[in-house]
This record gives C-alpha cells, structure tokens and sequence, in this order.
C-alpha cells in the first residue's frame, strides 16, 4: 500500500562497500542484542528464491534499532545503509 514520499529501494544500496567493510558492519549488526522478537521468518525480498533472510526481530546495541534481517543484507548483498561512521561515532570499532 503506497504512501507519503517515495522511499528508495533496497536495491539502492546494495553493493556500495567492499568485503572488508561490510565485514566489519556485519559484525557490528550481529553483536547487536535482541530487542523484539516474534515468531516466523523474513524472506529475502531481493531474490525470494534464496528463502530464509532471518527471523522477525528488532535488535539493538543501546543506541540505535535494526530489524534483524539487515544482517543478512550486509553479508550477503554488501548492503551500505548503515556506515563505518555510524560505527565509529558509536564507539563500536
């Protein structure tokens, strides 16, 4: 159901950062703790044949929230919407 602006797309930032970098951010998504967690799973929704993404959860590292399959999107995908910045300004070397 479309509505406000138009969001980007996923697709928009994948592949923005190389291996080592989106290491380093995967690690930190992944050292998050789990806020929020409900049963079921998410699907990759850049290629649905790839199945299981994650379950439904909201993670956390005290400051900032993710949902929890944006790990996967890192590793898999180099997904970029989270930076080294952020990391760095979180004091999450």
């Amino acid at each position: 159901m479309p509505h406000g602006e138009k969001c980007p797309s996923i697709l928009d930032y994948t592949d923005k950062v190389n291996q080592k970098k989106a290491e380093k951010i995967f690690q930190y998504l992944n050292e998050g703790k789990v806020l929020v967690a409900c049963g079921g799973i998410t699907i990759d929704v850049i290629n649905p044949e790839n199945g299981f993404a994650s379950c439904p959860e909201l993670k956390t590292d005290g400051i900032w929230v993710w949902p929890g399959d944006l790990t996967y999107y890192v590793k898999k995908y180099h997904f970029a919407y989270i930076s080294e910045r952020t990391i760095y300004c979180n004091g999450k070397k």
